[in-house]
């Protein structure tokens, strides 16, 4: 009788040592957890939904999981209930509307269960995605920007591999996604310029300074073209250079203006020393 007693005991001891420690990982988590019905009425949350969702004094119990969703997210969450009985399981990304009015970005994940009495429960796990979510949208709308630029533009690593290239720099030189990327860029080399002149670009960039400057390229098909150049070097969170990016602006033309307008002005010099100093024409 008495081991029946201590076996009783021991299975409660286990049984409220699993429901304390059930409780606080409900309630101290980070991520915050909703349970509702299977039309997504709240039955039960932790703290940190509250705290996600600013309800403040105002209790979430009994209101329905689609009131703090954007109506996009509403249609895309619908879809999601509709299956969730077959799937039992569904992870997504989804947009609440805080009590305060402001928007939050979260990853959802909503499993699908049933209880002793076979009642329909969702398991639901929200974790705030904002700032990763911001971030990515910052990355997309740099990149679209210098997708869109109209100088050329190059990023490469430490030795100088090319990561990546814009639009404009494949129609500027011939060269495509598939020719460039993790190869050298002394693929661009025209020969043009000597190694003190690589030498100086490269201790400047290496030293965290920005090189300004002209260089003579080479063109896919051969031609040469010249480019007024600036690299800038890029640090990591640890302050070292990782990569470089070149913004470069084809001059050829410019450049051909100027040295025809030299020429040009050498000989109407030429010209006005012959007239002032001939004594034939002085003559007539």
């Amino acid at each position: 009788m008495m081991k029946q007693n201590n076996k009783k005991n021991t299975e409660k001891e286990k049984s409220d040592s699993e429901e304390f420690f059930y409780t606080e990982a409900f309630s101290n988590s980070v991520n915050g957890i909703i349970f509702t019905d299977i039309s997504g009425k709240i039955l039960k949350c932790n703290n940190s939904i509250e705290k996600m969702y600013s309800a403040g004094n105002k209790s979430l119990i009994g209101k329905s999981i689609f009131d703090y969703l954007s109506p996009h997210s509403c249609t895309q969450y619908t879809i999601t209930l509709s299956e969730i009985r077959e799937t039992k399981r569904n992870e997504e990304e989804l947009q609440i509307i805080k009590s305060d009015g402001k928007i939050m970005e979260i990853w959802r994940t909503t499993i699908y269960l049933e209880d002793e009495n076979r009642k329909e429960i969702l398991m639901i796990t929200d974790q705030d995605i904002t700032e990763n979510w911001i971030r990515e949208e910052l990355l997309h709308l740099q990149g679209t920007a210098l997708e869109a630029a109209a100088n050329s533009i190059m990023i490469t690593n430490l030795r100088g591999d090319i990561v990546w290239i814009n639009s404009a720099f494949t129609k500027l030189t011939g060269y495509d996604d598939n020719d460039l990327v993790y190869k050298n860029a002394r693929i661009l080399d025209s020969g043009k310029h000597d190694k003190e002149f690589w030498s100086l670009l490269w201790n400047t960039i290496l030293s965290g300074k920005v090189w300004h400057g002209e260089i003579t390229n080479q063109k896919k098909n051969g031609e040469l073209y010249i480019e007024e150049q600036m690299i800038t070097p890029v640090y990591n969170r640890q302050n070292e250079i990782t990569h470089f990016i070149a913004v470069k602006q084809d001059i050829t033309g410019r450049k051909k203006r100027e040295q025809e307008l030299l020429e040009s002005n050498f000989k109407n010099e030429v010209l006005a020393y012959i007239v002032n100093h001939s004594p034939a024409i002085s003559f007539l």
